[in-house]
């Protein structure tokens, strides 16, 4: 049971973080009551106020929709450079949807690109279709 101690699992989880990004050990959470303490934390309770009360969703043209894709967690972080989440964005590309905005991609991220990967692909932001 030594493997599931808090220092094991920070370790574990450290190591899942991708460069240039650095793992916060106040926000791992690794039990149903660490995440019921979490919503106690400061960075998450100033997430949740910015979210209620100053977030604007972009406004869209009228006439089209907004759609949301859930995707889970992934062993990678952060998120966007998981092989489940290229996978997904590779074939919205394919699929003619397009970013809108600039990226806050980091460079480092182009290490990650791999042959015929669309440099698009770590675009964190919107996606617009055509006629969508």
């Amino acid at each position: 049971m030594d493997n599931f101690t808090r220092e094991n699992r920070f370790h574990e989880s450290a190591i899942k973080i991708r460069k240039p990004f650095k793992i916060d050990p106040s926000l791992c959470i690794y039990s149903p009551q660490e995440n019921i303490d979490s919503l106690k934390h400061p960075k998450i309770k100033n997430w949740q106020k910015f979210v209620q009360n100053e977030w604007i969703p972009s406004p869209i043209p009228k006439g089209t929709k907004r759609l949301a894709l859930i995707i889970p967690c992934t062993k990678y972080k952060p998120y966007i450079t998981s092989r489940e989440h290229k996978a997904i964005n590779a074939a919205l590309l394919r699929d003619g949807w397009k970013p809108t905005g600039i990226s806050e991609a980091p460079n480092e991220f182009e290490k990650l690109l791999e042959k015929g990967d669309d440099p698009e692909i770590f675009h964190e932001g919107y996606l617009k279709k055509k006629n969508f």
